[in-house]
């Protein structure tokens, strides 16, 4: 338990040193899509969902609307395999 706090706590210091609110969304993104493809379903919404509060906070239309963008392209994904998964437990 106190390796995981220590981690979580080292983790959110690094995102925190990426300044730019944008490649923050990106970091999140590519950890969902990493996750998804392990087979982490909880870890990669996780990931997803940590991308969505950035992405919030993002002002400029510009920077939002490629925000949201990636993270759709990555919601799609996690759909899919949610939807596969599905499908095989019920087969």
């Amino acid at each position: 338990a106190d390796a995981q706090i220590a981690t979580d706590g080292n983790g959110n210091t690094a995102t925190d040193a990426i300044k730019s609110a944008l490649s923050r969304v990106w970091m999140f993104s590519d950890l969902a899509t990493t996750y998804m493809t392990a087979g982490d379903s909880g870890d990669a919404w996780k990931a997803f969902n940590s991308g969505v509060q950035v992405a919030k906070g993002i002002h400029n239309a510009w920077a939002r609307a490629r925000a949201l963008g990636k993270l759709a392209a990555v919601m799609s994904g996690l759909g899919r395999e949610a939807g596969k998964a599905g499908k095989a437990a019920t087969k």
